[in-house]
């Protein structure tokens, strides 16, 4: 997807005589594209509502099929835009994942560094194997789950930036974090072996 020259695409895309094929295959990559990113970060989702949207109005008759592909040649670039993201911020996924779920709108720059490390240290206590903290199914038990959340409330208390992040919005984060987590650990992963 990223090798795609969509400047091209666009301007060839009026002279093709099979439109709907090519149509259809730019709607299926973004499909499977979509798919993938979003098993990566979750975060994501506005991208996918965007596509869908795309999708239906095109279905609905208000946007003609050279509409729609160029809105879908837009969401391609977008895609490939956020697919560096997390390596523009020198961050791995799982990082720019967990630094999505912390951040709040606005950030200084001084903010986005300290979430940035929080999300760093969240991910490197948390996975290492000698604190024991994500053991397999440590979800399961009340002891481990409070272990869990103990830790995140800790972690996450060192770094986010005061006073940007009161009661409430802290709260909010150790909440969706802990949720974060524990949504991985139902799926199989996120745990330390």
């Amino acid at each position: 997807m990223s090798r795609l020259n969509f400047e091209q695409l666009c301007l060839e895309f009026p002279e093709k005589k099979q439109k709907n094929i090519q149509f259809a295959d730019l709607w299926e990559r973004l499909e499977i594209k979509l798919k993938q990113m979003l098993a990566q970060n979750k975060t994501r989702g506005s991208f996918l509502a965007n596509f869908q949207q795309v999708i239906d109005d095109y279905n609905s008759g208000s946007l003609s099929i050279e509409e729609a592909y160029e809105a879908l040649i837009r969401q391609a670039e977008a895609l490939n835009e956020e697919q560096q993201r997390a390596a523009k911020n020198e961050m791995t996924e799982a990082e720019q994942e967990l630094f999505d779920l912390l951040k709040k709108e606005k950030l200084t720059k001084e903010e986005e560094k300290s979430v940035k490390l929080a999300a760093q240290t969240l991910l490197e206590k948390l996975f290492d194997a000698k604190n024991k903290i994500l053991i397999q199914e440590w979800h399961k038990e009340k002891t481990t789950q409070e272990k869990v959340r103990w830790e995140i409330q800790q972690i996450l208390g060192q770094h986010l930036p005061e006073p940007g992040y009161n009661r409430l919005v802290f709260s909010q984060k150790v909440d969706v974090t802990f949720q974060h987590f524990y949504g991985l650990a139902q799926m199989g992963l996120g745990f330390v072996a």
